[in-house]
């Protein structure tokens, strides 16, 4: 299922995460988080309660790939971290500042598939 040439299954597996990270929900609760998480806990709760669940699962889909030899071994989760930040590189800072609102169903699901491509460059097996 998982292939490492950038088609389907795995671009499109990261365009769904990107749309989930990039929602208007996703944002508002990161920049409250953000801008809340010198005056108490609620960073550390948003983290351990939304991200790192996002990297677990991440990291098992990697784990898979790895599995059937479609990827490099490594460790799972430096990948998933590696993979999240190719895919959050070209909006996070401006989305979280307010430079960018909104990012486009397209230009997420362009950058996704740049992600990907660089990703792949280092983990596809040879």
């Amino acid at each position: 299922m998982l292939r490492v040439n950038g088609d389907p299954p795995f671009v499109f597996y990261a365009q769904r995460l990107l749309a989930a990270l990039y929602s208007s929900e996703a944002i508002a609760i990161r920049r409250l988080a953000i801008a809340e998480s010198r005056h108490s806990n609620i960073g550390k709760i948003v983290f351990e309660g939304a991200m790192l669940p996002i990297e677990k699962q991440v990291a098992d889909f990697l784990r898979k790939g790895m599995k059937r030899g479609n990827l490099r071994t490594g460790d799972p989760k430096i990948g998933a971290m590696q993979l999240l930040s190719l895919l959050e590189s070209e909006f996070l800072q401006r989305v979280l500042l307010g430079v960018v609102i909104s990012v486009k169903p397209e230009a997420l699901n362009s950058a996704a598939r740049r992600a990907v491509e660089t990703f792949l460059s280092g983990y596809a097996r040879p």
